[in-house]
């Protein structure tokens, strides 16, 4: 489904930029209208060059192993490099390999999770929709928390294709002026918070753990046969932490 780039006003007359998935220009038109922005701007986003489909096991794999090299603290680039050199999958090399080109060339997080939406919705059943506002004029985020926001973010998506049997989920970024929020949710079969084990692979503690090092606040609500949302929310340019929910 192609990206589209836009200029939006609120009703409190803030202007944001953003992108947003859609069938079609009138289609995403649409979208934006029915969330209340008056749309300044619009045009299809030009896409990075396609990569072939993975295996689901594959897919999922390559999830498990970059979170293995973060978590031990190897810069992002290196380890997609260092797992390239390692798979035998032409299909996976490739992908890895021209991740690590993006990062080492400074893609946005917008960027890097569009194209990560995109790749799992090829290799799941699971209908995927990708949303990231900004304020008009915003200054790229601090490496920190890009690689927060994507980590977490991953890890969310991961859990969606392996655990939910979702068939529809969304990422939504909001940038604002002293915060960013990420929200991952699904209408999958969701699950009893507290009967997950400590120990339990869904990588929540985790997940938690990195927020907190950014001042950063991690939400989780989920419910057996309703789905389940994650917030993450961290405060920009030298803002106060952001206060508990809870």
């Amino acid at each position: 489904m192609p990206l589209f780039d836009y200029t939006g006003q609120l009703q409190s007359g803030a202007t944001f930029q953003g992108t947003l998935e859609a069938e079609s220009q009138q289609h995403a038109d649409a979208t934006l209208a029915d969330m209340g922005v008056r749309v300044r701007s619009l045009r299809r986003a030009k896409r990075t060059s396609y990569v072939a489909p993975l295996s689901l096991d594959d897919f999922l794999f390559f999830n498990e192993q970059i979170a293995a090299m973060t978590n031990a603290g190897v810069p992002l680039q290196d380890g997609l490099r260092q797992l390239g050199a390692d798979v035998g999958s032409g299909k996976l090399k490739r992908l890895l390999l021209e991740l690590a080109d993006d990062l080492t060339a400074g893609t946005r997080l917008e960027q890097a999770l569009a194209r990560y939406v995109d790749e799992t919705r090829k290799h799941s059943m699971i209908d995927m929709d990708f949303q990231y506002s900004s304020l008009a004029g915003q200054e790229r985020l601090a490496s920190p928390t890009e690689v927060t926001l994507y980590r977490i973010a991953q890890e969310a998506i991961t859990n969606i294709v392996r655990h939910s049997n979702a068939e529809q989920a969304s990422v939504v970024v909001l940038q604002g002026q002293d915060e960013i929020t990420l929200i991952v949710e699904d209408d999958g079969c969701g699950f009893n918070i507290s009967a997950v084990p400590s120990d339990t692979r869904l990588g929540l503690t985790g997940m938690r753990e990195r927020a907190t090092l950014l001042g950063g606040v991690f939400d989780l609500e989920s419910t057996p046969g309703k789905g389940t949302t994650i917030r993450l929310r961290i405060p920009l340019n030298g803002a106060e932490p952001c206060p508990s929910e809870s």
